[in-house]
Parts: C-alpha cells; structure tokens; sequence
C-alpha cells in the first residue's frame, strides 16, 4: 500500500477558524498563549461547575466540554511552531 502525503510545495487551504489562521501568522506564540489561557480558565470554570453538583444531563455536556478541552489543549501542545503549510485538523 503507497501512502500519499501532501507535496509540501502546495500551499495549503485557507484557515478554517480565525484561531487557525492566528496560528500560522506572526502573532502565532501570542495566539496560542491566549487560547491556552482561555482553554484552561473554561476548564477550571467547568469542574467548578460540576464540583458544585448538576443534573444527570448537564453533568454529561459538562464532561463533553472537558473533553473538548483536553483535546484542543492536546492539539496546541502537539502543534507548538506552526506555519504557513500547518493545518489543524
């Protein structure tokens, strides 16, 4: 079986968010500080919430959002020099 990577000279598509298009700019350890920070105080907010004590259903959104978290803080992490040709997925 051939696998297929993408020819690094192709540019590659637009940004599909602005944080993703902040990312590959100049400003991009600025941008990513802030939504490491963002992330993190949603995060804190969010076992507060839960620590507090909810109802079955919002409890499982509550962990959802947790989740959510993790996994775009663990996307930042994993991507920490970003350019032009580094797209999130």
């Amino acid at each position: 079986m051939k696998l297929l990577l993408p020819d690094p000279a192709v540019q590659q598509p637009e940004a599909l968010s602005p944080l993703e298009e902040g990312l590959r700019g100049d400003a991009a350890p600025q941008v990513r500080a802030q939504a490491q920070a963002r992330l993190a105080e949603l995060e804190q907010r969010t076992r507060a919430a839960i620590a507090a004590g909810v109802l079955p259903g919002r409890y499982r959104e509550l962990t959802a959002l947790l989740d959510a978290c993790t996994a775009a803080q663990d996307v930042l992490a994993e991507k920490p020099s970003m350019g032009a040709n580094v797209r999130l997925a």
